[in-house]
């Protein structure tokens, strides 16, 4: 009972979301073209007629460079690419959980009487659901970089010239530049998650925003958000966190969330909120 329970609200909660997926897919992929039609992004090489496209490494890394924060207010640029897809991601995720809740939910729930499978079943959806937004955004990314004859996840000197290449190698690089943002987005989505349950879903979103964008103005340990901003990961450009130490900011906001969450949602009074 328990493991279908869980499996069957998960794949619910997946199924919701399919045409977000492929919306995941076009909007990545137009950034990408909208990234090789403006940028001087052709750059020659030793060999006169030879040319350097952008790879999927590339096109990522322009989606998710951000700012780095801690600059002077004359130098902040809001990171609007950033942004844009930091929100899509939180606005897809948004409003599912509770819907469901207060839908077929009630009844899930009277019939199991068990409430923290219910709520660890939408913990999954919501990991879940991001990864596979992210996921799409990655195919996106792909398509166009092999329409665009760039096809690889080598490293170029067109968008990772930020870059000062600590010694990493390509995958430990690519492993950092796809598996940091990621992250960043389950740990905020699990936030608004919880945060929706306590208030209301258009309250988590409002808060959960308003502390990513002050991210974009301050780097400290307590804005995760600095972990899904590449310009601020150390590794990468000598600035901000380590990826280790991201991983470890990520993991804790996952857990905590998902820990009161729990909590909360075992002892409210749900017909009531309903």
């Amino acid at each position: 009972m328990s493991n279908n329970l869980i499996i069957k609200n998960t794949a619910r909660g997946l199924n919701s979301n399919k045409i977000l997926y492929l919306v995941s897919a076009l909007l990545f992929g137009f950034l990408c073209i909208y990234f090789f039609k403006n940028s001087e992004i052709l750059v020659e090489t030793a060999d006169a007629a030879a040319v350097t496209v952008p790879t999927v490494t590339d096109f990522w890394f322009y989606i998710f460079h951000g700012i780095v924060s801690n600059n002077s207010i004359d130098m902040y640029k809001i990171p609007i690419v950033w942004l844009f897809i930091c929100v899509f991601v939180l606005i897809a995720v948004l409003n599912y959980p509770t819907k469901d809740l207060y839908s077929s939910g009630i009844q899930t729930l009277i019939r199991s009487n068990k409430r923290s499978l219910w709520w660890f079943s939408k913990c999954i959806w919501n990991i879940a659901a991001v990864t596979l937004l992210y996921a799409a955004g990655v195919a996106g990314a792909c398509i166009a970089a092999l329409f665009f004859g760039g096809f690889s996840f080598d490293v170029t000197n067109i968008v990772l010239a930020q870059a000062i290449g600590t010694g990493m190698s390509l995958t430990e690089l690519n492993l950092t530049v796809f598996l940091m943002p990621l992250m960043t987005l389950v740990a905020l989505a699990m936030l608004q998650m919880t945060l929706s349950f306590i208030l209301k879903p258009i309250f988590s979103f409002i808060i959960v925003f308003l502390y990513m964008f002050l991210s974009t103005f301050f780097c400290s340990p307590v804005l995760i958000g600095n972990c899904a901003m590449l310009l601020n990961n150390f590794e990468l450009t000598g600035m901000g966190f380590g990826t280790l130490s991201g991983i470890a900011a990520n993991t804790v906001v996952i857990l905590i969330s998902a820990a009161v969450g729990l909590i909360y949602f075992s002892n409210a009074d749900i017909l009531k909120r309903g």
